[in-house]
């Protein structure tokens, strides 16, 4: 009996030890895959993150000059699609319009080559050279292409008024005499039916 308890002893033990084995070795596979997995995606991940700075950084969108030229150029046509817009207004309107439209016309194409010239120097790279020299000379008309939109809204603005005040004017007497015509027959009707009372 004791030779029994002592071999289920040292079954226990063994398997005790097998399983203390088997369990330090999956513990260890485990680690080493889990490294070599986060190496690899490391790895990977690492090496998407500087495509992706390098790509980034040779983009036009990057550098403070190509925002300053997307600013420049919305600025630019939101000065001549409001010029043009009152242009038309005046012309709708059916006022005078002069050379307006096409004072209007020449604003547009003389915007759209100033557009073209910021849009390809805004992905051109920085420096000197012809790059540098078309961005002095955007400098030097975009000014003048604001100031020509903002007299041509002027214009069409005071065009619109001169058109308006006429029909207003003549609307508002015409108002004030249809109140004067209905008040007097509102009195007189009034007077009629206290006369009818009495």
């Amino acid at each position: 009996m004791r030779d029994a308890l002592l071999y289920l002893a040292g079954i226990l033990i063994l398997v005790g030890a097998a399983w203390l084995c088997l369990r330090a070795v999956s513990r260890a596979i485990r680690r080493r895959w889990q490294r070599l997995v986060a190496a690899t995606i490391g790895g990977f991940a690492g090496e998407g993150v500087r495509i992706g700075l390098r790509w980034a950084a040779s983009q036009p969108f990057t550098s403070p000059r190509w925002w300053r030229m997307q600013s420049q150029r919305h600025r630019m046509w939101r000065s001549v699609s409001s010029a043009t817009r009152a242009v038309a207004q005046v012309q709708a309107a059916g006022a005078s319009t002069g050379d307006l439209p096409r004072l209007a016309a020449d604003l547009e194409h003389a915007a759209a080559d100033i557009d073209r010239v910021l849009l390809a120097a805004s992905h051109g790279p920085s420096g000197r050279g012809a790059n540098q020299q078309a961005y002095v000379a955007v400098h030097r008309d975009l000014p003048a292409v604001l100031t020509a939109a903002k007299e041509i809204h002027e214009i069409a603005l005071l065009a619109l008024g001169e058109h308006a005040s006429p029909s207003i004017e003549a609307l508002s007497s015409a108002v004030r005499i249809e109140s004067d015509a209905l008040r007097a027959g509102w009195d007189s009707a009034r007077r009629g039916r206290m006369t009818g009372a009495a």
